[in-house]
């Protein structure tokens, strides 16, 4: 397992104006978020995580105890996985967890490299059948993948009722 950021049981905090590169392992993300997130703002960073092997994410958010983090004016935030296996999204939010994702400049969830299925957001239930209530607004741009040729690639996929509010926003599926 692989982060970059760890944000666990953190409220309260921010990650701002900074590069986060590189993650690797079977389970990699740049900043994973678990745990109480109220008040979490991640804005004005620069993203990309890449050769995760079952899971590679930008940014993971997964039961936050109903909190909802900011995601915000970020310039890019990117994932890439390095088998035909590997769950890519560039932002990923399951289960209790509803995070505002807004006025980001780019969100890729694929790249070079042999992503299966990579989606720039993905928000969807966790096991419990709790949803993520995403609300993604004003994103300059969203892409699925932007290289390669990934069998699907979806600019932003809700699953299971994983998204409250799309507006705004330039989103293609691959470029």
């Amino acid at each position: 397992i692989s982060y970059g950021v760890l944000l666990q049981d953190s409220p309260d905090s921010t990650i701002e104006t900074s590069a986060l590169c590189a993650a690797s392992g079977d389970t990699a993300a740049m900043i994973r978020i678990a745990g109480e997130g109220a008040n979490i703002v991640i804005r004005a960073n620069f993203i990309t995580a890449f050769n995760g092997h079952l899971d590679s994410h930008g940014i993971w958010m997964e039961d936050c105890n109903d909190a909802a983090p900011w995601i915000v004016d970020n310039n890019r935030i990117q994932a890439t996985g390095n088998a035909a296996i590997t769950r890519v999204d560039g932002v990923r939010a399951i289960g209790a967890c509803h995070p505002v994702i807004d006025g980001n400049l780019q969100i890729t969830g694929g790249g070079e490299g042999n992503a299966s299925n990579p989606t720039g957001i993905r928000c969807g239930a966790n096991a419990q059948g709790v949803a993520s209530k995403c609300v993604v607004l004003g994103n300059r741009k969203i892409e699925g993948s932007v290289a390669g040729f990934p069998p699907i690639a979806t600019g932003v996929r809700c699953d299971d009722g994983g998204c409250n509010r799309i507006a705004g926003n330039l989103i293609t599926g691959i470029t």
